[in-house]
């Protein structure tokens, strides 16, 4: 058998697709415990262990589920903080650890994003647990589509924000928790999911900030509303602003374009999410 006969067996294998991969839109920034797109090679995250504060990086695995067994052996029975979740779009945009320690591992336990289930998540309590690297920020003007994963663990408090975008904390454009349901928010106006919010639950949401025609798709079913103008050029996104209420929320997936999602799109985000995270 000649050399490249012994070499075509290993290059004949399915190609990787992740959910960016389907999309017709490109996102700005792509953060996610798995991978999301055959375009990116890199690695999921950095954790540094609380025994010793040694750092190790954390790849996926073939099959583009995060290698929890490496995650869990370098914790052994300890905690685990994350304190970088890499960009995947590709432009380089990677959360840093801002404030807080947010774990991914606690006492040697896998943080989940839904009670009982088996997918990973990283808990964030506080103010500001992540923000984009300062020095790599990404411009937003005018509407805009945010699509995550998380779950609020317990009960929610009256008010809470998991997902924050703005140049600052009063100028911005979140995602909040209020009285058991999402809500799409700035510092003007807000309107709430007509929905009911399932705690301890991976929830897929897809906001879309378009001034008097925004939108809050929240496990499928859209409500719509009016925010008034957007407050402004987001530049940063906190993925769990807690603080201002003492909640916390726990996340595995957040997808930032800076431009809205046509409907096919947000079919397919959301059947994709809900197909792998089991969000309802």
């Amino acid at each position: 058998m000649s050399r490249l006969a012994r070499r075509l067996p290993m290059c004949s294998g399915p190609i990787y697709t992740g959910l960016l991969d389907l999309l017709n839109l490109w996102p700005v920034g792509a953060y996610s415990l798995r991978r999301l797109t055959r375009r990116y090679f890199g690695a999921c995250c950095m954790v540094r262990r609380v025994s010793d504060y040694s750092t190790a990086t954390i790849n996926f695995l073939l099959d583009g589920n995060l290698d929890t067994s490496s995650l869990l052996a370098f914790a052994g029975t300890g905690d685990l903080f994350v304190t970088a979740l890499y960009d995947q779009s590709g432009n380089g945009t990677s959360m840093k650890n801002y404030a807080g320690n947010p774990p991914i591992v606690q006492a040697g336990v896998l943080v989940l994003v839904t009670s009982g289930g088996t997918r990973p998540g990283i808990l964030g309590s506080g103010n500001s647990q992540y923000m984009l690297d300062q020095g790599a920020q990404f411009p937003i003007n005018g509407p805009f589509t945010r699509a995550s994963v998380n779950s609020i663990p317990g009960s929610a408090p009256t008010s809470a924000f998991p997902i924050m975008t703005g140049t600052n904390d009063i100028a911005n454009e979140a995602l909040r928790v209020a009285s058991g349901h999402y809500q799409l928010y700035n510092q003007n106006n807000s309107f709430t999911s007509s929905v009911a919010l399932p705690f301890n639950q991976a929830n897929s949401v897809i906001e879309n900030f378009n001034n008097t025609t925004s939108s809050l798709m929240v496990n499928g079913t859209q409500t719509s509303g009016s925010l008034g103008a957007i407050a402004d050029s987001a530049t940063l996104i906190s993925m769990t602003q807690g603080g201002f209420s003492g909640g916390s929320s726990i996340f595995s997936e957040v997808l930032q374009f800076n431009q809205l999602l046509d409907a096919d799109d947000i079919g397919l985000i959301y059947a994709d999410q809900k197909n792998y995270w089991g969000t309802p």
